[in-house]
């Protein structure tokens, strides 16, 4: 049997996933929710069969995308380099990038669609083969983007995009410097406001899939969790400071868990000293256990532009303490209604917020049933329902880009 019979007889769909971040983040954990209900949304609506393959700088990330969506990981090089921000570094590792995703491409099946995981600045290197190939790229947003022509640019040539609200203001700035750099700043602004309003670009909010629905805690713990990685902007030094302040008076059972980041150009803080009271935890895989035995989770990151964390201990049944900066759960949550608040960055407001949870348990229960009806609007398949027919109507295109075993027949 020849290579195009046994194509025919064998329907499959083939998505690439990019994710060229050295380090694990909620933004994987949200890509890869996304993966799982796009997976089930398609098998359940046709006889395809459902592929996955992710090019990754961070393959332990991915884990359960192979144990349950039986995804195929190919490893990016570990070099340095490839995480230089900006500069003519920046485009040299880009360009080494894309060689790679070209090699890679060729010796894949006939892939229908790829998905940058992060944003433009990060998946250059999926553009750049664009113009080698006319493949399909949905670009998921997960936070802030660079003000950047080369950015504003990829946005135009990405087929769809699908945008976290709170990164809304800087794709509007990357387009506008793209467009006035050949327009007066008026045709830039229709041009902008053109691309955000046309049927390509569409908002949406992480959810979390029923087979990933978090423990529930006990409700009646009153430990503290902390969970992020250490870089800078998750402030962990207000946490640190907070510890402080109760080491002198109650000390918090406190369990901390947190990622290492990897080749990274910011910002990392320090860890507090493990004791009886502080726990620390690095990357464990029982995070999940860990969560449903505290009953107070804190978040002290600075204008977060989600904070699956937090999702994820309102889904647990824990109460919330955040701060007050104006971010996505700050806009959603309500003070002393489904969580409590503090002034960002501030260590006295943070202690004072977790102290009052600890001493008062009845206010730990309402707070703790309030976190799961909040919770409750956040499931995948309704957050991540438009993001799956863009994948499914993917799907049922010609392939743009056909593997060596198959280009020359």
């Amino acid at each position: 049997m020849n290579t195009k019979t046994r194509n025919a007889n064998n329907k499959s769909v083939n998505g690439l996933i990019y994710d060229p971040i050295p380090f694990a983040g909620g933004s994987k954990i949200a890509t890869l929710e996304m993966l799982m209900t796009t997976h089930e949304s398609i098998e359940k609506q046709a006889e395809d069969s459902v592929n996955f393959t992710i090019v990754t700088a961070d393959p332990d990330s991915w884990g359960t995308a192979v144990s349950k969506l039986n995804a195929r990981i190919i490893t990016l090089p570990n070099w340095g380099f490839l995480t230089v921000p900006q500069g003519l570094r920046y485009w040299v590792a880009q360009l080494v990038l894309s060689l790679i995703l070209m090699a890679t491409f060729i010796r894949l099946p006939r892939i229908n669609y790829t998905v940058g995981a992060s944003n433009p600045g990060i998946d250059m290197a999926l553009y750049i083969v664009k113009w080698v190939w006319r493949m399909p790229i949905i670009q998921l947003v997960h936070g802030p983007v660079g003000l950047s022509r080369s950015i504003g640019y990829c946005f135009t040539r990405a087929d769809s995009v699908f945008y976290l609200s709170s990164s809304i203001d800087s794709i509007r700035a990357a387009l506008g410097c793209y467009f006035s750099k050949a327009r007066d700043s008026e045709q830039a602004e229709i041009m902008t406001r053109a691309v955000l309003e046309s049927a390509s670009f569409e908002p949406f909010t992480n959810g979390l899939t029923q087979a990933n629905w978090p423990t529930q805690s006990t409700g009646t713990s009153n430990d503290v969790f902390w969970a992020a990685s250490l870089l800078k902007w998750k402030g962990l030094e207000t946490l640190n400071e907070a510890l402080n302040r109760a080491s002198q008076t109650t000390p918090w059972n406190t369990n901390i868990c947190y990622i290492t980041p990897q080749n990274t150009h910011l910002g990392v803080s320090s860890l507090p000293t493990e004791s009886v009271h502080t726990k620390l935890f690095h990357a464990p895989s029982n995070l999940d256990q860990i969560r449903a035995s505290s009953g107070i989770f804190v978040s002290t990151s600075i204008n977060e532009p989600f904070g699956l964390s937090v999702l994820e201990s309102l889904a647990a049944g824990l109460c919330v303490v955040i701060p007050s900066d104006g971010a996505y759960w700050d806009r959603v949550l309500e003070h002393n209604v489904n969580c409590l608040k503090f002034a960002p960055q501030d260590p006295q407001s943070l202690y004072e917020a977790v102290q009052t949870l600890i001493n008062d348990p009845q206010l730990r229960q309402r707070l703790s049933h309030a976190s799961l009806e909040i919770a409750k609007q956040y499931r995948a398949d309704d957050c991540y329902a438009s993001i799956s027919m863009a994948m499914r109507a993917m799907a049922q295109t010609k392939p743009a880009i056909a593997s060596l075993e198959t280009s020359h027949d």
